[in-house]
């Protein structure tokens, strides 16, 4: 008996070794395979830098029209920016356009244009010429490419919009629509035969106005919160109640409210990115159902990391019809665990 159960105890730790070393195999691969991603990104903004990739893909699209569409988005987090830069070229990248997908939804196709820029950054005022340097070199990559427009993800529409006066983004209608149709799945979900408050976070920007009027006219009650003055707190006489709340606002702004939130509340999250691992902490404990619109269902290639896998921003699609986009909606506690 003894001899058996130290042979099975042989066995066993054999068997942890080799799945450790299969761990560290497939760790392996995957990091070479992420590291070759970010050379080839690195490759294609050097292309960029001197425009012959804008030139050839302008050949292309203008002898056989394909990408009506050019979406540029921003790293929200170090954990975006680590999958597509190495950190000591994070500087040399982020004030370029580098082409890291293209994709297909709802009718229109387009091609998506990242940079490791981040919020801070961006709106440092230091960085204002920098920042109009960035968006000059988006427009003349679209114009040499031949697209119809140009679309910026999270809260880059604003920024530009408050920068220059003759900006224009007509976007946040669409972005609006589909989380109107997202809220609806997610309170037929949650709400059976229940109409529930609906609290917008972000409800005086730019895609929040839009929402606010729109969830009226299917709401009886929706309620617009926000950050800073006079915001910061949830109203007292809905305490305990079942509602509802959307953020619609900018990164980090849902913390604010996290402490406040009661059992009974449903989030539902479109800023981007998600929220931090440490606030779905918060949120699970409180036993706060959390969704992410991701985004509208279409195609992608490469995919895109985290948050935002198997979806294509809202933002992206632009001004095109929001009619036929369908929402990809992710329980974040859910994957979380």
């Amino acid at each position: 008996m003894d001899q058996l159960l130290s042979r099975f105890h042989s066995f066993l730790l054999q068997l942890h070794s080799d799945s450790r070393q299969l761990r560290k195999l497939h760790f392996g691969k995957l990091a070479v395979r992420l590291s070759s991603f970010k050379l080839l990104l690195l490759s294609l903004n050097v292309l960029v830098r001197i425009h012959f990739l804008g030139v050839v893909l302008g050949v292309v699209n203008r002898v056989r029209p394909a990408w009506s569409i050019c979406f540029f988005c921003y790293a929200g987090s170090d954990r975006y920016s680590d999958r597509y830069c190495f950190k000591w070229s994070r500087k040399w990248l982020r004030w370029w356009p580098t082409p890291i997908a293209i994709f297909s939804s709802a009718g229109v196709q387009g091609l998506i244009f990242a940079s490791p820029v981040t919020e801070a950054e961006f709106l440092d005022p230091a960085n204002r010429t920098n920042l109009l340097l960035l968006k000059s070199r988006i427009d003349f990559l679209a114009r040499l490419i031949g697209t119809k427009s140009v679309t910026y993800s999270g809260i880059l529409p604003s920024v530009f919009k408050k920068i220059d006066a003759s900006f224009r983004d007509s976007s946040q209608e669409n972005v609006a629509q589909i989380v109107v149709e997202s809220i609806r799945l997610v309170v037929r979900k949650h709400f059976l035969d229940f109409t529930p408050t609906v609290m917008v976070v972000g409800g005086l920007g730019r895609i929040g106005k839009s929402l606010v009027r729109k969830l009226s006219e299917n709401y009886s009650e929706v309620i617009t919160i926000d950050v800073g003055p006079g915001f910061g707190n949830l109203p007292s006489r809905l305490k305990g109640k079942p509602c509802l709340i959307v953020d619609v606002s900018r990164s980090g702004a849902i913390d604010t409210y996290v402490d406040k939130m009661w059992e009974g509340i449903v989030l539902v999250n479109e800023t981007f990115p998600e929220p931090s691992i440490k606030t779905l902490k918060k949120l699970k404990a409180k036993g706060i159902p959390t969704y992410h619109i991701s985004g509208v269902k279409g195609g992608v290639f490469p995919n895109l990391p985290l948050g935002y896998q198997g979806a294509i921003p809202c933002c992206a699609i632009g001004t095109s019809t929001a009619e036929n986009a369908v929402p990809v909606i992710k329980d974040l506690l859910y994957e979380f665990e």
